[in-house]
């Protein structure tokens, strides 16, 4: 088990919401893996736990998870997969083989990651489940605020695997957002005349799919309500209504910009909320340019978007 001095976890990937489905009678059946990372000092009390991140994978999709160890930046994935009769998931962390654990009796796992220098530990703990999947419906306007969605520091993921950054705020019942290069797209629990019916909610989870492009854009942690009473909206899948146009920014351009907002935060210049801000800029700037959140909105209903 590999020690650390310190270790601080990013969640940078969300599950995957197209699924393989086994039937069972007419009903098909989703298997899914909720992870969550959290630390603990042995024998010191309940007050020592910290939570690092969590999330929900799919069959067809992953899950991954960043973190730091003494300025390096480490990883562990998850993927289920499905090899009739068995239920799988392949866990995979960074510098060790991918290991394969049969969840097939659907039992909870812990598995240790790491051991910081002041007896810190840390693991993953994975919980899987199986799931009947329903066609997606329209929301109750009495059961619900559509007028007001919030996300808390969401991450966004692009096509089941790619963290393009985080959707934070609220205030309307139209969400909008700028993946440059990709898309421009707004979208709400409202069904807005000219708008298309492809995005799906469940669980406060968003997808958005394109059915020509084949391109998804997964959002997780929607709530509806004013920021300090939000909740999510149980059940589900119900319908979001989509407006899907050309990216208005170029790569290159939020690429110029997350350079800039890189320099000034290490010569002090420019100030950030949390200090999960300058390593995710960093893991940005590892990988090759784009694509990356270009700008994020929320508005109300025009008039002429009213029922």
């Amino acid at each position: 088990m590999k020690r650390a001095k310190a270790l601080s976890f990013i969640a940078v990937a969300a599950h995957a919401a197209t699924a393989s489905a086994a039937e069972v009678g007419s009903t098909p059946r989703i298997f899914s893996v909720a992870a969550r990372i959290v630390s603990y000092l042995p024998d010191a009390g309940i007050e020592t736990y910290e939570e690092h991140g969590s999330g929900t994978a799919s069959v067809g999709g992953d899950l991954a998870f960043a973190y730091r160890i003494d300025g390096e930046i480490e990883s562990v994935r998850i993927e289920p997969t499905r090899k009739a009769p068995r239920l799988l998931v392949e866990v995979a962390k960074s510098g060790s083989e991918p290991e394969s654990i049969d969840f097939s009796r659907l039992e909870p796992r812990a598995i240790k990651l790491a051991t910081s220098a002041d007896g810190r530990q840390y693991q993953l703990n994975l919980v899987p489940s199986v799931k009947g999947e329903d066609p997606p419906r329209p929301v109750s306007l009495e059961s619900v605020r559509l007028d007001h969605m919030y996300f808390a520091n969401a991450p966004v993921i692009l096509n089941d695997g790619v963290f393009v950054g985080r959707l934070g705020g609220g205030g309307g019942a139209v969400a909008s957002l700028d993946i440059c290069g990709v898309a421009s797209v707004e979208f709400s629990l409202h069904k807005i005349s000219d708008w298309k019916p492809w995005g799906v909610l469940q669980e406060g989870v968003v997808e958005l799919r394109h059915p020509s492009e084949s391109t998804t854009i997964e959002v997780s942690g929607l709530q509806n309500g004013a920021k300090g009473a939000a909740s999510t909206l149980a059940g589900g899948p119900y319908r979001v209504w989509v407006n899907w146009q050309p990216s208005e920014h170029t790569c290159d351009e939020v690429w110029e910009r997350l350079r800039d907002a890189q320099k000034k935060i290490a010569a002090g210049e420019l100030a950030v909320s949390s200090p999960e801000v300058m390593p995710l800029i960093e893991m940005q700037l590892a990988r090759e340019p784009g694509p990356w959140i270009s700008s994020v909105g929320f508005r109300g209903l025009r008039s002429d978007e009213r029922d």
